[in-house]
């Protein structure tokens, strides 16, 4: 390998030493590349309010768990509107388990249907629990159908396709839907006979019963609930004609199924 004398140091550089200097001494090319500037994420949520929609933007990524927090309260508060029927409006919410305690309490005495429809009246989410999920909901408590007939409870909420209704039917916990033989029991029969009678009022008078009564968008072909007896009144071998009382829009419970509905959906 050829050699030369530095004018320098007077020391002989091999010509490979010679270019491993260069090299080192040469500028890196990668540390001329520009930088990407730090940017800081936005988030933005559109809120719909009456007569527009706004922005709102958070101030950092890392706020971002409570900014939903705080658009999915301001959008459910928005959506509870009480109207038209304020007064009997019920909150969205489950029984609380002192509610449940105090209905299990009242279920263990109670004679017939009357101090179950007094508490139930009190607290009626349990009723709540029997239709489909949502925000808006009302409760009417012995209403008057034109004077002529009374349900137990009428049932209203609210959502994408408007009003939709439900009639409920309280009977005595202590009568059984079905007979020793397993056919529907007088009292079940009855109830049923209500419900039926209901819709054929609204059939006729469903008119009037939107426009005087208030009774917006109300379907004669509303939910019906028929509550009726407790669990242990149903024979298990007679489980499946249990079963079959109900229909696709007329379901038959017992107080206790009533109470594990309202737990089941208890947020």
């Amino acid at each position: 390998m050829g050699r030369y004398r530095s004018a320098h140091d007077n020391h002989c550089i091999s010509l490979f030493d010679q270019d491993k200097i260069a090299r080192r001494k040469a500028p890196d090319r990668r540390l001329e590349r520009p930088r990407r500037k730090a940017t800081r994420r936005i988030i933005v949520v559109k809120v719909g309010r009456a007569g527009g929609t706004s922005d709102r933007r958070s101030k950092r990524a890392e706020n971002a768990p409570t900014l939903y927090r705080d658009v999915a309260a301001l959008l459910l508060a928005q959506s509870m509107n009480k109207d038209p029927w304020p007064e009997k409006y019920v909150e969205h919410r489950a029984p609380s388990a002192v509610n449940s305690a105090d209905y299990e309490r009242i279920l263990r005495t109670a004679s017939d249907e009357r101090p179950l429809q007094d508490y139930i009246s009190n607290v009626p989410s349990f009723l709540r629990m029997l239709m489909p999920a949502t925000v808006d909901f009302w409760c009417f408590d012995r209403p008057s159908l034109g004077g002529e007939l009374v349900p137990d409870f009428l049932l209203c909420l609210r959502n994408s396709r408007g009003f939709n209704w439900g009639y409920v039917e309280l009977e005595s916990p202590t009568k059984p839907p079905l007979l020793k033989s397993g056919r529907p029991s007088a009292k079940l029969t009855e109830a049923l006979a209500q419900i039926s009678d209901w819709r054929d009022w609204l059939r006729e008078n469903i008119a009037y019963a939107r426009s005087h009564l208030g009774l917006r968008q109300i379907d004669a072909e509303a939910l019906g609930f028929v509550v009726i007896g407790r669990r242990h009144h149903v024979d298990p071998k007679h489980a499946l004609k249990y079963r079959a009382l109900s229909s696709p829009n007329t379901t038959v419970l017992s107080y206790d199924r009533l109470l594990e509905v309202a737990r089941a959906r208890a947020f």
